[in-house]
């Protein structure tokens, strides 16, 4: 019964993965609100320069490009489309973060600021089996 739920939220929803993206310090693409669809977030930005900025697109529009300002950043030179697959929009197709969002939570990880994640100690302590 367990293992049937855990497979079903697995298939239905990424939003652990997205809570968890929160937690390793990842905003949304849209910038620091929960206000999706809001045309001022072309000006907000999540810190990360290889996502284009975008309103926060709830549905799997490959083709969506809420905001032309994405040069702005200086890491793309033309306007690019919203990133609906990644894990930090509210879309439901979502399947990816991106290089700069993997190096923004492995810095967060070893981060001296409060407690630090990855320790030589956590790394050698492994679970070495987890029954259900």
């Amino acid at each position: 019964m367990l293992a049937q739920l855990v497979l079903q939220i697995h298939y239905s929803s990424r939003a652990l993965t997205h809570e968890v993206g929160h937690w390793l310090n990842l905003e949304h693409l849209w910038g620091p609100n929960n206000n999706p669809g809001t045309g001022s977030s072309c000006s907000s930005d999540d810190y990360v320069d290889d996502t284009p900025r975008c309103i926060g697109v709830t549905s799997c529009n490959l083709n969506s490009n809420s905001c032309s300002n994405d040069v702005i950043d200086g890491y793309w030179n033309s306007d690019v489309v919203d990133n609906v697959e990644n894990y930090m929009e509210y879309s439901s197709c979502n399947k990816m973060f991106t290089n700069g969002q993997k190096n923004r939570m492995r810095a967060a990880m070893v981060s001296s600021i409060g407690t630090s994640i990855w320790t030589t100690n956590n790394h050698n302590n492994k679970v070495s089996s987890f029954n259900i």
